[in-house]
């Protein structure tokens, strides 16, 4: 999956002949991959089993991430914005309760391809820690200190 070798031609980010199979990111999407903020990804994980509405999404991801992630409506709604522009999300739909105006999305197939992705990463990234036997890690020397 990652471990990508190749180089960057216009905005495309060419594989290398390493690892046959790999797959050909827009920089835009490479971008988006690499630099998803945790709001970003527990919001797209609040939206796997159906569609939600702004303040659903909010307490679904706060419960998500154990109360990690804490959405204010202005942050919601930028990030909404801007995973409907990378066509991870879509607006699903509409309705009024309780007099309320209430806006619906989704998640996309695209949208859930790369939260995997990004969960399979961050996955293989812990690895490197908790895959190391305990009291193997070495402190790190503060400088001027001698061996």
């Amino acid at each position: 999956m990652f471990g990508v070798t190749g180089v960057w031609r216009g905005s495309f980010l060419v594989a290398g002949t390493r690892r046959p199979g790999l797959r050909i990111y827009p920089l835009g999407v490479y971008k988006a991959f690499m630099n998803m903020r945790e709001s970003s990804y527990f919001i797209l994980a609040a939206l796997m089993d159906d569609r939600l509405h702004g303040y659903a999404i909010v307490k679904r991801a706060e419960e998500l991430s154990g109360g990690r992630v804490r959405l204010a409506a202005g942050t919601l709604y930028a990030t909404l914005e801007r995973l409907v522009t990378q066509e991870y999300v879509v607006a699903d739909g509409e309705a009024v309760v309780n007099g309320r105006a209430r806006r619906y999305y989704s998640l996309t197939e695209a949208g859930s391809a790369v939260l995997r992705e990004q969960a399979m990463r961050m996955a293989a990234a812990a690895k490197v820690v908790t895959d190391r036997p305990t009291g193997t890690l070495r402190s790190a020397r503060v400088s001027g200190e001698s061996a």
